[in-house]
């Protein structure tokens, strides 16, 4: 299946809109809003999900082209940080493994 296939799909589904919001995801992938939201919790979907206000949403072209490539988003459809997208890149966690290093004591 093509990408412009799909993404015609979700065009006649949901209309012009540029992204789905997670109850409209939920319904897509055949999950319940709490199973989205657990999968979104614990980053198991395989796009990222931006926030919008106050609500979690997907951009329906990297829905579009997961959905074409059977669930896999290929490693160019990746989001790059760039201004058109919604919201920053969520940033690395601080490892809380490795203490601060302390300068050398001289003596």
């Amino acid at each position: 299946m093509t990408v412009g296939l799909v993404l015609n799909d979700l065009r006649a589904r949901y209309g012009p809109r540029l992204v789905l919001y997670a109850e409209d995801l939920a319904l897509l992938l055949g999950e319940s809003e709490e199973a989205l939201a657990n999968l979104i919790n614990y980053q198991s979907l395989p796009f990222s999900v931006k926030i919008m206000g106050s609500r979690r949403c997907v951009d329906i072209y990297l829905i579009a082209q997961c959905l074409a490539h059977g669930g896999v988003v290929p490693v160019a459809a990746q989001p790059e940080a760039s201004s058109h997208n919604l919201t920053a890149q969520p940033r690395e966690p601080e490892s809380v493994l490795s203490p601060p290093t302390a300068p050398p004591v001289s003596g």
